[in-house]
């Protein structure tokens, strides 16, 4: 889990950084909002595998009451 959340958080850092903001210099409001949209997407994606995988092999579940 912790790998594919930092893959996301680098690529995030890639795609919100000068030069591919700067291409699209002319639509940077639909560049922004449509990036952030599939990073989110991307991120829970990443999170409901996870976490139906951990939950699979039964090691740890999300619940930690007695």
């Amino acid at each position: 889990m912790t790998e594919r959340c930092l893959f996301v958080f680098f690529i995030g850092l890639l795609v919100f950084n000068w030069p591919l903001l700067d291409i699209f210099q002319g639509e940077i409001v639909a560049y922004i909002y449509g990036v952030w949209l599939l990073f989110i997407a991307t991120l829970a994606i990443a999170l409901h595998r996870s976490n139906r995988s951990v939950k699979a092999d039964g090691a740890v579940s999300g619940d930690s009451r007695p």
